[in-house]
């Protein structure tokens, strides 16, 4: 798939977040809230780990 072809040519880390987010892709951060509000897991238990400082 094109995400795949798109790894293989070694992008940067800001690239490759770049490319998920454009494709639909969620941060860990936004499916973590998510699932805070759909009650799957505590928003304590989301900030524990995921590092917000980045997002």
């Amino acid at each position: 798939d094109e995400l795949g072809s798109f790894l293989r040519d070694s992008p940067s880390e800001s690239d490759i977040a770049k490319k998920a987010l454009s494709q639909g892709y969620l941060t860990m951060a936004q499916d973590g809230i998510l699932k805070a509000i759909s009650g799957e897991t505590s928003l304590d238990e989301v900030l524990r780990v995921v590092d917000v400082s980045r997002v």
